[in-house]
């Protein structure tokens, strides 16, 4: 279809290999393709994009998520490179 964006993201289904728990989802809605963060035992909440303020693409920026890291029952703000879908960051949450 004819698209203003190129990219989304969210939460994808379950993952076999990782029980109920759901992956961060970034697609390429014009070429067709996924790409995933996930960690066992690590349910994220959706995703927001943050852009970098001199961006030169459409992904150019953070996405940042909260995760449950079911090992630990605490929190931490996970900081994607909204490109490749690449840990950048880890801030540990008090709960």
């Amino acid at each position: 279809g004819d698209f203003n964006y190129r990219f989304c993201y969210g939460t994808g289904p379950p993952s076999a290999n990782l029980e109920f728990w759901r992956p961060l989802v970034k697609s390429d809605v014009k070429a067709g393709t996924v790409k995933l963060w996930e960690a066992a035992g690590c349910a994220p909440g959706e995703p927001i994009f943050v852009p970098n303020p001199q961006a030169a693409s459409e992904d150019d920026g953070v996405l940042l998520s909260v995760v449950l890291d079911g090992s630990t029952d605490k929190s931490f703000l996970l900081g994607l490179d909204a490109a490749t879908m690449q840990e950048v960051f880890r801030a540990q949450l008090p709960h």
